[in-house]
């Protein structure tokens, strides 16, 4: 065998490694086992994607065909094989996993994250890269931050993330995962979860002030913070935080036009 492969070549599957990712979170079985059947009938009808690692074969995209082949009890898989950089396999990689059809937001925070920890890359840089809004990157990455219970919600399509992001703003973990099961069993609408949040908070306020009357402190109540969304990328924003542009109107309604275009 070769030791430089350049095209397409029968690699044997023991020899191709899966490096850990940090961008996928599962691969469903049944999509495997319905994957394996059309390779049975058909046979694969595009080759995997790997780069030459030593005298082994690291995979760069095409996980589910080679999970497929292989429960088939089939021994070599017709593989594309390239010299890749590092920053090059990261790249194939995200590209790949963004034109999935059953690509979820988590998993798209997912890609970014990876571009952002494994290349150093800046939000605005991947966005770039991608052909993204910077405001929609940084606020998909954010959601990585959210309590996990809320990440693996909206990973389900069980809330939709504007929801998750709202609940994530509840004073306690048992109150964010009680609201949570109550999105999840019985559906809310965003106003209503914001009155849950902010009945929640005042409660939290109240309590703090009992607590402080009761030692005879003076406790002076904090004004709570007013969220909107940016009319840019639409992540929350702190009234007082904005900033103010001067434009024309010729410019604004490029400007929107952008925004449309994300």
């Amino acid at each position: 065998m070769k030791n430089v492969y350049s095209g397409s070549a029968k690699i044997l599957i023991a020899q191709i490694d899966i490096t850990e990712r940090i961008d996928r979170m599962e691969i469903n079985s049944d999509d495997v086992k319905e994957l394996a059947e059309s390779i049975r009938e058909q046979g694969l009808l595009q080759p995997i994607l790997l780069r030459k690692q030593g005298v082994r074969f690291e995979l760069i995209a095409g996980h589910r065909r080679l999970l497929a082949v292989k429960s088939l009890g089939i021994v070599e898989i017709e593989a594309i094989v390239k010299e890749m950089t590092d920053e090059q396999a990261v790249l194939a990689r995200a590209v790949e996993n963004l034109q999935r059809v059953d690509l979820t937001i988590i998993e798209e925070a997912r890609v970014y994250k990876a571009m952002h920890v494994m290349l150093n890359m800046s939000f605005d840089e991947i966005a770039r890269r991608l052909g993204k809004g910077p405001g929609i990157v940084r606020r998909k990455c954010s959601l990585l931050e959210l309590h996990p219970a809320l990440i693996e919600a909206i990973h389900q399509k069980r809330v939709i993330y504007s929801v998750a992001e709202e609940l994530q703003k509840l004073p306690s973990e048992s109150s964010i995962l009680y609201y949570l099961s109550f999105c999840v069993d019985h559906g809310a609408t965003m106003m209503v979860v914001r009155q849950w949040v902010a009945d929640e908070l005042s409660k939290e306020r109240s309590k703090a002030l009992e607590i402080a009357g009761a030692r005879g402190e003076v406790l002076v109540p904090k004004s709570t913070p007013t969220y909107v969304p940016c009319d840019l990328c639409q992540g929350a924003m702190r009234i007082g935080d904005e900033v103010v542009i001067r434009a024309c109107n010729a410019c604004v309604k490029r400007l929107n036009q952008v925004i449309n275009e994300d």
